[in-house]
């Protein structure tokens, strides 16, 4: 449904930047924004949810302290805020935020500079409070996604390496930050151009030998979106990105695709974690997302000084224009060891490979030894091996044999796994037997 609702919202965005264009004629700079900030507004109100108290809003953000973030374009907010007299600008607690939009009818190079600094102001006064229950799910769920292990208890932070524990604070950041965007609706001409002049940004900032406070990953929007092009943090709030033995993150990769679709997950993702909203706002959709990496990061120590490395991925232009193949999602398939083992995680929760001898029976009798047992189940995705004790990281784990022999197994909690199984059942049952010679 998400891509559905997109296509339709970009059309409609087309559709309305014919009709401002007539206006333009106008020349003010000051209204022309407004025009573009009203469409923003119009979008995101056909974007959210009814029944849970949001509204679509421009002003200021602040914290206990009275602190003043700077003056957002567009603000997806719970309650009716504080309305600034005589304006149609309203104030907010940082903790009523859920995401704000910096807007700009034309993206270029110094409109990035402003917005990036426009949208760290927010960061600077959002306060650490005691964590709502939703923020925890949001962390686990990233760390899951991107790391392939269970969330680690925060008193066993300082056995991870540095490295680790650096992306361990990162994510947790990001669960507590509001989503941060910035939308121009014109700008750069290619996905390429984009992505150069984000970079050449970045390298004016951050260098080897200058590193200027507030360009860590954490302070990157959650979305860049220039035209028809998109810059995204995979920052598993929704999109995320396995990291490797290296703790390298591939955190911002770009696409050329609809990029209503990406302001939709990050901001529907959100709200789904907050509100408890059935996963079946995003549909039926069961295409891989599929985007070109753009830039790497890593936590690093060193005789000077420490902090993050950046590695851009220095893509030719005629490749980012090549179609994506757009896979559909299919779940794990295993083999025989693996699946039987799955199977009883799905029934006891938890193994403890060094005392359960039905296992080790299990493995001598396969010959397969522990540490190759370890080594599959991490690669699947939906295991957990820390310390030799399995124990599953998915929601709800479902497992299968189809009738060719194939062992599967995925998390089915957006129902992943059921929509797969019954596109796969409904496909054979369509295929028509083979006449006789």
């Amino acid at each position: 449904m998400t891509r559905t609702v997109a296509d339709f919202l970009l059309k409609l965005i087309d559709k309305e930047q014919e009709l401002l264009k007539k206006y333009e004629i106008v020349q003010h700079p000051g209204i022309i924004g407004d025009m573009y900030e009203g469409l923003t507004k119009d979008i995101l109100a056909k974007s959210i949810f009814q029944g849970i108290n949001l509204n679509v809003r421009s002003g200021k953000i602040k914290n206990s302290k009275n602190e003043f973030s700077g003056e957002i374009d567009c603000m997806v907010v719970i309650g009716d805020g504080e309305r600034i007299p005589h304006t149609e600008k309203y104030i907010y607690d940082s903790s009523m935020v859920i995401a704000v939009i910096q807007v700009k009818k034309n993206l270029f190079s110094k409109d990035i500079k402003d917005s990036y600094d426009n949208l760290r102001s927010v960061i600077k006064i959002t306060e650490f409070r005691d964590g709502e229950k939703y923020h925890g799910r949001l962390l686990r769920t990233a760390w899951r996604l991107m790391f392939n292990e269970e969330l680690p208890p925060r008193n066993n932070l300082k056995k991870l390496p540095i490295e680790k524990e650096m992306l361990y604070h990162i994510l947790l950041m990001e669960a507590f930050y509001p989503t941060r965007i910035v939308w121009g609706y014109n700008g750069f001409k290619s996905e390429f151009s984009l992505r150069e002049s984000f970079v050449k940004y970045l390298k004016e900032n951050v260098s080897e030998e200058k590193r200027i406070p507030g360009y860590g990953p954490g302070s990157f929007p959650s979305l860049i979106i220039c035209d028809k092009y998109s810059l995204v943090k995979t920052n598993g709030i929704p999109f995320a990105h396995p990291i490797g033995e290296d703790n390298i993150w591939p955190f911002y990769v770009s696409s050329y695709e609809n990029p209503v679709y990406f302001l939709l997950e990050v901001i529907w993702t959100r709200l789904h974690f907050m509100f408890g909203i059935t996963s079946e706002i995003f549909g039926d959709d069961m295409i891989v997302d599929e985007m070109h990496g753009f830039i790497n990061c890593r936590y690093k120590e060193g005789n000077k000084g420490k902090g993050w490395e950046y590695f851009y991925i220095n893509t030719d232009k005629n490749y980012l224009k090549k179609p994506f193949e757009h896979k559909e999602w299919e779940p794990v398939f295993l083999e025989k060891v693996q699946f039987v083992v799955i199977t009883k995680l799905c029934e006891k929760g938890s193994i403890n490979c060094n005392e359960d001898v039905e296992l080790n029976e299990f493995l001598k009798e396969n010959q397969c030894t522990l540490e190759a047992l370890i080594i599959s189940l991490k690669a699947t995705g939906l295991v957990d091996t820390g310390n030799n004790v399995l124990s599953l990281i998915t929601e709800h784990c479902v497992c299968g044999i189809l009738p060719d022999g194939t062992c599967f197994a995925g998390d089915d909690k957006n129902r992943h796994v059921t929509k797969w199984l019954s596109k796969k059942m409904e496909r054979e049952d369509n295929v028509q037997p083979e006449s006789p010679a």
